[in-house]
């Protein structure tokens, strides 16, 4: 049975997608979890899934939020110190070759690219795949001929996947968390809530602090995921945190402090 827990509000910045609400969770045997839907993609709003913590709280089993089921998790969760990462290229070509150029050891990176024109998408990732295996995001924006123009340059065997592409683009892998695109699944937690155990999905974040991805860490371990770079990258786009001691990227793995000391000043008590 779930022991009692606090609720509280935080707010952080977070690049290149702006504020990000959320809530945070404490039992009582020091334990933290997150919880925070993201607008637009989520059913439940902030508030939905505070009205459902509080409920739960009184003794609501189910069925729960997507987000709540998470954050739920993640008071149970195992602690986890370090998670293989998937590198978060994202923002104006200068950023992306910024980071890229940044010595964290990743073999795998996930490249935006919908902002872009088709030459300087082109230039970008031929560049970018002599240095990592790529998964590349074009979110649905581009139409059909981009696309397939942007694919024309390409192989099938230089990508991961290309994840929600809008248009069947076979032979090339396809992913999507949304669409019934191809045959890989890109599962955000707080967004779908658990997947099955032992299921070969990817793991990714929706903007989530330190605390919410731990919770994806932590859940890859607990349900035996299939062992791949995890989707927490964005935690280099984090312009502030939770955590009072930062987590830090080396040789490939995101490291977890031993201790979660709880920056108290971002938080309001619900």
């Amino acid at each position: 049975m779930l022991k009692p827990f606090k609720i509280y509000r935080f707010c952080l910045n977070v690049r290149g997608y702006g504020p990000k609400e959320g809530l945070l969770l404490e039992s009582p045997h020091g334990a933290w979890a997150e919880v925070s839907p993201l607008p637009s993609r989520n059913r439940e709003t902030l508030l939905d899934a505070l009205a459902q913590l509080k409920a739960v709280q009184k003794g609501y089993t189910r069925p729960l939020f997507p987000s709540v089921a998470c954050g739920l998790f993640g008071l149970t969760a195992p602690r986890i110190l370090q998670a293989p990462v998937c590198l978060f290229l994202m923002g104006t070509l200068q950023d992306i070759q910024t980071l890229a150029n940044q010595d964290f050891g990743c073999k795998t990176a996930k490249v935006k690219i919908s902002p872009f024109d088709l030459p300087t998408a082109v230039n970008l990732i031929k560049t970018l795949k002599n240095r990592f295996r790529l998964r590349i995001d074009i979110g649905a924006k581009w139409t059909k001929e981009k696309t397939f123009a942007f694919l024309s340059h390409f192989s099938p065997e230089d990508f991961d996947f290309i994840e929600d592409p809008g248009y069947d683009i076979s032979p090339f892998p396809m992913a999507s968390d949304d669409q019934p695109l191809g045959k890989t699944i890109v599962w955000k937690p707080m967004v779908r809530g658990l997947p099955p155990p032992q299921t070969p999905v990817i793991l990714s974040s929706t903007y989530e602090s330190s605390i919410g991805l731990h919770q994806i860490a932590a859940l890859s371990q607990a349900l035996q995921i299939p062992s791949h770079p995890l989707g927490i990258g964005t935690f280099l786009n984090l312009e502030e945190d939770l955590l009072e001691e930062p987590l830090t990227l080396q040789h490939g793995l995101l490291h977890f402090p031993k201790d979660f000391r709880i920056n108290r000043k971002r938080l309001q008590p619900c």
